[in-house]
């Protein structure tokens, strides 16, 4: 059977899907999600103790201290997945230059690793060491140094080399040293990023030209921030693009699974029968239901129910609606 696929009435943005979710990890292990303009926060577990943490686009997150690590959050456990690192002077910064590419600091130098095929490459010597993080900013990668200097980082076209440094100032935050740094919206509504940094648990945002830093709030948990990390939600000026209410899983080819392909700001994602039973259920990874129960057996042509817990400008929130299945 071929149907034309329809689409919901709604549209991503009200489900909060250009908003990022920002985390962090602190010298207690543990790795927290946090709303920059409120500073509430909640918990994802305890880990290893990271320098810094990296999140790629569909949401795994990895970590570094001696090696690098890939983090479950679900089951709450980190996977090697590096030999032993050179032991580092000063900060540990990690960011995913993109998402097969993780880029860290040894010393005063970059390095970069593939993530597919465990490979590790000099990028270039940058002559600052960092307090422990990096981001990426209008195609630029920013850090601070130990000496609580913000600095730019402008690669050449192909990422393969150092083009320029630019070193803005001393921040005149509270403490000697801001360990997080990161980019994300300036404000709920807003389609304008801005760079901001963390010292010990005080958010700041920060002036990118003159390195002078405005005091947002403080992050309300006990530890000590030592590095973040952006999951970046789907920009989306036009607001077309849709999530699909129909979809036939009957193996021509052709929507043969459901999609939501940009999910920056879902928690969880659940689908439910007409008596009430979750027959598919998401936390992490790619969204892509092919129409089978949690058992694997494939469900009977109808109507089921979505369920979405997604971030909302920071907020959580419960968006549901309905889906029609045909084979």
């Amino acid at each position: 059977m071929r149907v034309f696929v329809c689409c919901l009435s709604f549209i991503i943005s009200l489900l909060g899907f250009t908003q990022d979710r920002l985390f962090s990890c602190g010298d207690n292990g543990e790795i927290i999600e946090f709303n920059h303009q409120t500073c509430s926060t909640r918990s994802l577990g305890f880990y290893n103790v990271f320098g810094d943490i990296a999140v790629v686009s569909n949401g795994t997150i990895y970590g570094i201290n001696d090696r690098l690590y890939r983090i479950d959050t679900i089951s709450q456990t980190a996977i090697v997945i590096s030999p032993p690192l050179i032991k580092n002077i000063g900060g540990l910064g990690l960011m995913a230059l993109d998402d097969n590419t993780l880029l860290y600091d040894k010393s005063d130098s970059l390095f970069l690793y593939n993530i597919a095929s465990n490979n590790e490459s000099l990028l270039g010597i940058v002559g600052y060491k960092t307090s422990g993080d990096f981001t990426l900013f209008e195609g630029d990668i920013y850090m601070v140094s130990l000496e609580n200097e913000l600095i730019k980082i402008t690669l050449n076209g192909n990422n393969s080399g150092i083009q320029t440094i630019t070193n803005f100032g001393i921040l005149n935050t509270n403490s000697l040293t801001a360990y997080s740094i990161y980019t994300t919206y300036l404000g709920c509504d807003s389609k304008d990023r801005g760079l901001f940094v963390i010292d010990e648990k005080t958010v700041y945002e920060v002036n990118e030209t003159s390195a002078q830093v405005l005091e947002l709030c403080s992050l309300q948990k006990q530890h000590l921030s030592y590095g973040s990390a952006v999951l970046y939600g789907k920009e989306n000026d036009s607001f077309s693009e849709l999530i699909p209410n129909v979809f036939t899983p009957n193996g021509d080819g052709v929507n043969d699974e459901y999609i939501i392909p940009s999910h920056g700001g879902i928690l969880s994602f659940q689908i439910i029968n007409r008596w009430g039973n979750v027959v598919y259920s998401w936390d992490s990874g790619p969204i892509n239901w092919d129409g089978k129960m949690l058992d694997g057996k494939e469900v009977s042509e109808g109507i089921y129910f979505y369920r979405i817990q997604h971030m909302n400008c920071g907020e959580e929130s419960i968006k549901t609606g309905h889906i029609t299945l045909l084979r």
